[in-house]
C-alpha cells in the first residue's frame, strides 16, 4: 500500500508538471542500444534493466502516455531514440507532437 501511495504522488507531481507543459522530451534510452533479448548490454557495468531505464520506466510507472522516436544514430552507427511524454489522458496529443516531430526529422513541414 505504501508502494502505491508513492506511485500515486509521483503520478499527481507529473500531472501538475505537464499541465503547464504540451510535452517533455526526453532521450529513449541512457546508454546506446545494445543486442536484442539482453536485459543489459553484455559488456557493460549494468546489472538490471533499471540501472540504464532511467528515462522511460517513471513514466511508465506514474502512467503518463509516452512514444520513442528514431531520431538519429551514434558514431558507430546504432540508433538513438527521442522519448515524447505527456499529461495522463492526452495520447491523442503526444501522438500528434511525435507525427509533427517525424515530419520536422525528415525534412517536411510539420
Amino acid at each position: 500500500m505504501a508502494a502505491q501511495a508513492k506511485r500515486a504522488a509521483f503520478g499527481a507531481a507529473m500531472d501538475r508538471l505537464l499541465a503547464r507543459l504540451d510535452g517533455l522530451l526526453s532521450p529513449g534510452a541512457a546508454i546506446p542500444a545494445f543486442g536484442a533479448g539482453l536485459e543489459v548490454p553484455a559488456d557493460g557495468p549494468y546489472r538490471r534493466w533499471t540501472e540504464w531505464a532511467s528515462f522511460s520506466f517513471p513514466i511508465n510507472l506514474s502512467q503518463q502516455p509516452a512514444l520513442v522516436l528514431p531520431c538519429g544514430v551514434t558514431r558507430t552507427g546504432l540508433p538513438v531514440g527521442l522519448q515524447i511524454v505527456g499529461a495522463r489522458g492526452e495520447d491523442a496529443r503526444v501522438l500528434a507532437i511525435g507525427a509533427a516531430t517525424e515530419r520536422i526529422l525528415s525534412g517536411l513541414p510539420a
